[in-house]
């Protein structure tokens, strides 16, 4: 303690009112930027809007898994493992072939021609290498 303060000094402790919060304005957000979670009931058919919601996340997940993969080819060339690289590489093709696969299936929807829903279906390749090895 200082020695210029009395021994039984203690600070005043003031309330300092809080302002009210702001209230919040829902902000309108664009269709395109929103995560849509309607759920389709089983043997219902899906409208074209949801086609085409479906088609364009499908499109996203392709082109999220090519580069997850680039970004394992990078970490492994850092890391000096150039078999894991060979391994990764091989694959790219494949994947190259699934977004063009789905961007035709989006863009047909865009065109307004009807896609049948199986062709919507979109397994990562980890769920296909899954599928393959148990079969």
């Amino acid at each position: 303690m200082p020695s210029r303060l009395p021994a039984d000094w203690t600070p005043e402790f003031v309330d300092i009112p809080q302002p009210a919060p702001p209230s919040v304005q829902p902000v309108p957000q664009s269709s395109s930027l929103t995560l849509k979670t309607e759920t389709v009931p089983a043997g219902a058919p899906m409208t074209m809007e949801q086609k085409i919601d479906k088609a364009r996340f499908t499109l996203g997940q392709a082109k999220f898994d090519l580069t997850l993969a680039k970004e394992q080819i990078r970490r492994n060339d850092s890391q000096g493992a150039p078999m894991l690289i060979k391994e990764v590489e091989a694959k790219l093709p494949e994947l190259r072939e699934i977004i063009k696969q789905r961007r035709t299936i989006y863009d047909r929807l865009l065109a307004g021609e009807d896609v049948p829903e199986e062709e919507l279906e979109f397994k990562s390749p980890r769920e296909r290498e899954e599928d393959q090895y148990s079969d």
